[in-house]
C-alpha cells in the first residue's frame, strides 16, 4: 500500500495539485484526504478508483507494486501517418494537440523518474 500512496502523491505533486484541489476533486475534506496520503485510512476500490479518474491516469499505473510502470502512450497508426505527413508539409500540424501530447509525455517522464528514485530507495536498505 505504501507504493500506491507514494505514486498518488507524486502524480499530485506533477499536477500540482494542493491537499485541498484533491480533497475538493474527491469531495472529501482536506482532512480525510491527508489521512490517505498519511496511510492513516483505508484505500478503498472506490476511492482508488476516484483517485486515479482525478489525477487523469488509469487506475494500473497506480496499483503497479513492483516499481516499473508501463509507458502509454497510445500511439495508433493513423498518428504514425499524421506525423508522416505533417513532416512532409502535406498535412497541417494541430498544435493543440501537439502540446497536449507534450504536456502527457512530460507528465510520463517525470513519473517515470520517481519511479527509479523509489526502487533506487528500495536497493539502498
Amino acid at each position: 500500500m505504501k507504493e500506491i500512496i507514494e505514486r498518488i502523491k507524486a502524480l499530485r505533486n506533477i499536477r500540482g495539485y494542493s491537499y485541498e484541489n484533491m480533497a475538493a476533486g474527491l469531495n472529501i475534506s482536506v482532512s480525510a484526504y491527508r489521512k490517505i496520503e498519511k496511510n492513516e485510512t483505508n484505500l478503498t476500490v472506490e476511492r482508488l478508483f476516484e483517485i486515479a479518474h482525478f489525477l487523469k491516469v488509469p487506475v494500473n499505473q497506480l496499483l503497479d507494486i513492483d516499481g516499473f510502470s508501463t509507458l502509454q502512450q497510445k500511439v495508433t497508426d493513423t498518428e504514425i501517418i499524421y506525423a508522416r505527413l505533417s513532416q512532409g508539409n502535406h498535412h497541417p500540424i494541430n498544435h493543440s494537440t501537439l502540446h497536449n501530447r507534450i504536456l502527457f509525455l512530460e507528465d510520463q517522464v517525470r513519473f517515470i523518474l520517481h519511479e527509479i528514485k523509489l526502487i533506487q530507495s528500495k536497493f539502498s536498505d
